[in-house]
């Protein structure tokens, strides 16, 4: 469920990029889309190790991708309007239950 939302999260930024007129927000928008990009890819990755029993490394690899959604936030800071924010909320919540599930599984 978080490597779809990452996904859906990513395909949106896109969309909203490629409508922004200001260069600086596009400029953000890029920033965020690259950090889901690669948020995505980690999480097929953590995703294959959950298969596999690999929870350790799953666990590692889920705590470095819940980070995506907090340092696209952080590059907003000081804006009024954050056109990301409901899917950077989402998507941080999902990765930290996912997180959470696997640790739990890993310590059990």
């Amino acid at each position: 469920m978080a490597v779809e939302h990452a996904s859906a999260t990513e395909a949106r930024m896109e969309g909203l990029s490629e409508a922004e007129e200001s260069p600086h927000a596009r400029a953000r928008l890029r920033h965020c889309l690259d950090l889901y990009g690669a948020a995505a890819d980690v999480l097929r990755d953590a995703l294959d190790n959950v298969r596999a029993r690999v929870y350790g490394k799953a666990a590692q690899q889920l705590a470095a991708a819940v980070g995506a959604a907090e340092s696209c936030e952080d590059v907003w800071k000081g804006e009024d309007h954050v056109p990301v924010a409901g899917h950077d909320r989402e998507y941080g919540r999902i990765a930290l239950l996912a997180l959470g599930l696997t640790t739990g599984i890993n310590t059990a």
